[in-house]
């Protein structure tokens, strides 16, 4: 559900205001001058590295929904009052569906002759996916409140707040649910969904801040991601000594020949920022543009 990416500011409900992700702070990057030769790989790498968040952002988003719905229901599970559990866990399921693996077409097209339901949930427009995402959101908050799957439930709303743009929304509800659940199994998924929605109104030094917790220490769950999130930060904050130096902890942490969860687009920018550091085997794909 991803939108083009423009540089004006966009008026939500009750007139508030939404702004695209941005382009990085173009101010700060040193233009090319005639006569004094190419680009250097900073330069090319900050406008790398907003290109890449603006196309990642709903990838990570669409993780979080999923992901916390997986987590919740496996908890819920676990939990006393079985059948309520499993059912609040359902009705999550359900608007994970839709918002997920929901796809808009021609429903009468699509469904005319066939013997079988559709394997996927089928709209006619956006807004009635929409609408079905929210209905079913909402069913969890008024039948299962206060269960696991209304907790991850949280999670999901906020990160559609940002697939939406309203990033000031989003803020707000990653910072409640931080702030409810400090210890909760899916506190990395608010941590980054935190990021992202301060990222998303231009607030990049808060941005940066909010990185912090998730490189968190040496051998952390979700340390590597934190770092990428980081160095490309860094990165668009024009500030190369320090994002090279988060690129290097991570390649030393996470060799690039081993999986990592940001292995590939840690690779693409370490072939371009020091690319002594790429194991030969892996020197030899195409630099990043």
């Amino acid at each position: 559900m991803a939108e083009d990416e423009t540089e004006r500011p966009s008026t939500g409900e009750a007139g508030e205001q939404r702004i695209d992700l941005p382009k990085w702070n173009r101010a700060k990057v040193k233009r090319k001058v005639a006569g004094q030769g190419s680009e250097d790989a900073f330069q090319g790498g900050v406008r790398q590295a907003g290109r890449f968040t603006l196309q990642r952002a709903p990838l990570v988003l669409a993780g979080i929904v999923l992901l916390g719905a997986i987590v919740a229901g496996v908890q819920a599970l676990r939990e006393s009052q079985r059948e309520r559990r499993a059912e609040a866990t359902r009705l999550l399921a359900t608007a994970v569906g839709y918002e997920a693996r929901g796809v808009v077409d021609d429903v009468e097209a699509l469904t005319k002759d066939r013997k079988h339901p559709f394997p996927v949930p089928l709209f006619a427009d956006e807004e009635k996916r929409t609408q079905a995402v929210d209905a079913a959101l909402s069913k969890v908050a008024s039948e299962a409140s206060g269960s696991a799957a209304d907790t991850a439930a949280a999670l999901v709303r906020a990160a559609r707040m940002s697939e939406i743009r309203a990033f000031a929304d989003a803020e707000g509800a990653y910072r409640k649910f931080l702030s409810d659940h400090p210890e909760h199994e899916l506190l990395f998924l608010a941590r980054e969904g935190l990021l992202l929605a301060l990222e998303g109104q231009g607030k990049l030094d808060e941005a940066l801040a909010a990185a912090d917790p998730m490189v968190g220490q040496k051998g952390d769950f979700y340390r590597d991601q934190g770092l990428w999130h980081r160095a490309r930060l860094l990165e668009a904050k024009g500030k190369a000594a320090e994002a090279l130096a988060d690129y290097k902890l991570y390649v030393e942490e996470y060799p690039l020949d081993k999986p990592s969860i940001a292995q590939q687009e840690v690779l693409a920018r370490v072939k371009v920022l020091a690319p002594e550091l790429v194991p030969a085997e892996l020197s030899r794909g195409p630099a990043a543009p």
